[in-house]
């Protein structure tokens, strides 16, 4: 492993008068070959002891969190963090955070915390050593996730582990040993004890996985499993309405949520999209027993609205997935004019690469017809591009400051703005400026 690694990190483990490992997430993967990133270090030193000894040093302290034995370590603009060996205890709840931590000097006690025994594997970097307390490396070479010590205990102590080991078993094409996944079942009413912050970042990565490591459906494989072990009843439970909605069979082949995952799966590995895919349908719900759902997208809005709220999803995710769900029916039949099509994109323009590349996705996960997904939509933008018409406001040949020197009333600048833009769509010559100051003139002073 030493070829693969900094020589910083080498650097660093001759200047300490005691041993430090790499422990985690990088051993894990350089054993697998896979692409090794952030790199957590280990030993029984306290951050005190470390500061000290590097003091003077290229290596430079940048955080200290002395109550979890951690360190920042900065050097030639790499940054790794150390934590000091310790065995934790938790409240008994489920909650992610220790409540007490006890420093020891013993490796194998600290590897007992650790979430898997993939995960429990320390490389020594001056003997250039791995070491294996808990079997992680035949692990890795079977395949199996499983916990160091007793999962039950594992998983009670953090809930956030269950949706871990979905999501490791995902990115890397693992299974999840029997006595490992009971015990994950048996602890889901922990994760009501989690942040949802914290669970919205797991959630992210597993459907997120296969850009991961590059597995096919690993993101598929992710989700499912969440299904399956019981975790969506917790955590996504507006989707499982969806499940045995049938939809009209002249234009879908699948039921409601058989559709939403086909859409999910064909969708573009970009965390908007996936979010978007599986709650563009929610609002069919609704419609059980009914072959006609024209109403439903605006009633997804409304769910997907409380889901990405709940899930504290920034504001700039959110308002792109609802622009997604709220407009993925426009033009589904293919039959709305040129200068409607032209109208939606200039009035959507900000999201139109997203909704158009959803659509492909929706419209694979609805029909085998490849013809299907030539969309009119896409042919109008690159028709718009050609012609050069404009897209948005900013890029019209007048802007507010020459409605100001015409004279336009205040209250009316925007709309005269957003009336010009329009009509450049049906009225080309309108790309003229002197044309475009005469139609201003003409309808809005």
């Amino acid at each position: 492993m030493k070829n693969a690694i900094s020589k910083n990190l080498i650097d660093l483990a001759n200047l300490l008068d005691k041993p430090i490992y790499i422990v985690g997430g990088a051993v894990r993967d350089f054993l697998l070959g896979n692409k090794i990133q952030d790199i957590d270090l280990a030993g029984s030193m306290s951050p005190k002891e470390i500061a000290k000894q590097l003091k003077g040093t290229k290596f430079h302290i940048t955080k200290t969190t002395e109550k979890l034995g951690t360190v920042r370590i900065v050097v030639n603009g790499e940054t790794f963090e150390y934590t000091t060996f310790r065995k934790d205890s938790y409240d008994l709840l489920g909650g992610h955070t220790p409540i007490e931590v006890g420093f020891v000097d013993d490796i194998v006690i600290d590897s007992k915390r650790r979430d898997f025994t993939i995960n429990a594997i320390y490389y020594d970097l001056l003997s250039d050593e791995f070491l294996d307390f808990n079997n992680g490396i035949l692990d890795l070479k079977n395949k199996v996730l499983r916990t160091p010590k007793d999962p039950k205990q594992t998983f009670q102590e953090d809930a956030l582990r269950i949706l871990r080991v979905i999501r490791f078993a995902a990115e890397l094409g693992f299974l999840v040993e029997e006595k490992t996944y009971e015990a994950a079942k048996e602890m889901l009413p922990g994760i009501k004890n989690i942040s949802h912050e914290r669970i919205q970042d797991e959630f992210n990565k597993i459907i997120l996985a296969d850009s991961k490591n590059n597995i096919k459906n690993a993101h598929v494989k992710g989700f499912l499993g969440l299904h399956k072990l019981g975790m969506l009843e917790y955590i996504f439970p507006e989707i499982l309405s969806c499940i045995g909605v049938k939809q009209n069979p002249k234009f879908h082949k699948y039921k409601v949520f058989e559709h939403i995952i086909e859409v999910f799966k064909n969708s573009k590995p970009v965390l908007t999209e996936r979010l978007a895919a599986l709650l563009h349908d929610l609002g069919k719900a609704n419609y059980k027993n009914q072959l006609n759902m024209s109403g439903h997208a605006k009633e997804s809005v409304l769910y997907s609205k409380a889901f990405l709220e709940r899930m504290k999803y920034s504001k700039a995710i959110t308002n792109k997935v609802l622009i997604i769900v709220k407009t993925h029916m426009f033009d589904s039949n293919q039959q709305q004019t040129e200068l409607e099509r032209m109208h939606f994109i200039q009035e959507n323009y900000k999201y139109i690469d997203d909704i158009i590349s959803f659509k492909k996705a929706d419209i694979k996960g609805k029909t085998d017809s490849i013809k299907l997904l030539n969309i009119p939509l896409e042919k109008t933008k690159k028709e718009m591009e050609k012609n050069k018409i404009p897209f948005e406001i900013k890029d019209l040949p007048v802007s507010g400051k020459d409605l100001i020197e015409l004279s336009i009333e205040e209250s009316k600048r925007t709309k005269a703005l957003q009336s010009l833009l329009k009509e450049t769509a049906k009225d080309y010559t309108l790309k003229n400026r002197a044309n475009a100051l005469e139609y201003i003139k003409n309808n809005f002073k």
